[in-house]
């Protein structure tokens, strides 16, 4: 008879289970990694597209279309980044407030990828 005191060593069953929690473990921790990767990425070309946005801000009142107009465009120093302006007239209660303009500018970057995104934003212009 075997004495089940004197037993050293860990069953089949045990290396088993244990491999598994592992597994699921490291499957948990490489699937957070990517997130964070995916995450790194887009908000890299978010923040590349707030800052191209901003530059293009400094410029908006030369390249403004006139209202219920559109333009677009790309950046010199990136074509992966577009630009569309559209302006309509500014109205209050109904009434059109004479030489205001909206424009809403949107910028995409990423082509048609899955790593696409865009940005948007308006501003009020006085047009004389």
């Amino acid at each position: 008879m075997v004495d089940r005191r004197r037993r050293r060593g860990l069953t089949l069953v045990e290396i088993l289970f244990a491999t598994a929690i592992l597994a699921l473990c490291l499957t948990a921790a490489f699937r957070a990694y990517v997130l964070a990767i995916d995450g790194i990425k887009k908000s890299e070309g978010y923040s590349r597209a707030v800052i191209m946005g901003h530059e293009l801000l400094d410029r908006l009142p030369d390249i403004a279309p006139g209202a219920g107009q559109s333009d677009k465009g790309e950046f010199e120093n990136d074509p992966d980044v577009t630009w569309q302006a559209t302006s309509v007239p500014v109205e209050w209660e109904g009434t059109p407030l004479p030489g205001m303009v909206e424009t809403r500018v949107t910028i995409n970057w990423g082509g048609a990828g899955p790593k696409r995104g865009n940005y948007s934003f308006s501003v009020y212009l006085r047009r004389e």
